[in-house]
């Protein structure tokens, strides 16, 4: 069953917008190392993660988030397990404690659109040309059917067909956002920054289109989207 998970968190330390990816990340991380029920093997050896979640909100106009503020994290998935992180109250970072969570239905009706909210990453070069940016939006259209076969959601395997029948368009905005975070530590001494675009995806007008809209409303768009990118509205 596709879910929907509210989860409320305090934080313990300021931390910017884009800093919000990483802390995020690392609590529903610290949840999937505690999950007894496998869902940690699956989550570090499975191609995609199948869940996505947006940035905190309220949103600060200043881009920082205040310590001891109360914020909002809503996720979507696929994964029955995530469920079990309303046990978890108490749950905490070095800069965020999650303090409730509930668990409801994830209800959508497809529009035959959707929007990047959270930037996808791609693990793309920066788009200079009309013949990588068409490179991009293939790779956009393999993500995305690749994403619905192996969800075990899937009515239909035929690739081929697939590439024939759901995706109307895809247009990328090339401006890179970037992405830092600080505990992914590189050779060269630096820290991780994932270059980021936003993708907005138009669907066919049949009912496997519709099935695949749904799972990726549900898990997300792109590469990593355990980090937070690629959360579709």
């Amino acid at each position: 069953m596709n879910t929907l998970v509210q989860m409320t968190v305090r934080l313990k330390d300021d931390v910017d917008k884009k800093e919000g990816y990483e802390c995020n990340a690392q609590l529903i991380r610290s949840f999937i190392g505690r999950n007894g029920k496998g869902l940690k093997e699956r989550h570090y050896v499975s191609t995609f993660s199948y869940y996505t979640y947006c940035q905190m909100s309220p949103f600060e106009e200043d881009g920082i988030y205040k310590k001891g503020g109360f914020y909002n994290i809503g996720l979507k998935t696929i994964v029955e397990e995530f469920k079990d992180i309303r046990n978890y109250r108490g749950l905490e970072t070095d800069k965020v404690e999650l303090i409730a969570a509930s668990v409801s239905k994830l209800y959508y009706e497809p529009k035959g659109k959707l929007k990047s909210v959270t930037p996808v990453y791609l693990k793309t070069e920066k788009i200079k040309t009309p013949e990588y940016m068409d490179e991009v939006k293939e790779q956009v259209r393999e993500n995305i059917l690749f994403r619905y076969v192996t969800s075990n959601l899937n009515s239909m395997s035929d690739l081929d067909y697939l590439r024939k029948t759901v995706i109307k368009d895809i247009r990328i905005n090339p401006k890179f956002i970037t992405i830092p975070f600080k505990s992914k530590k590189i050779a060269s001494g630096g820290h991780l920054l994932y270059q980021c675009v936003h993708v907005e995806v138009e669907f066919m007008d049949n009912e496997v289109s519709k099935e695949v809209e749904r799972v990726i409303y549900a898990s997300g768009l792109g590469n990593l989207t355990s980090n937070g990118f690629g959360y579709m509205e």
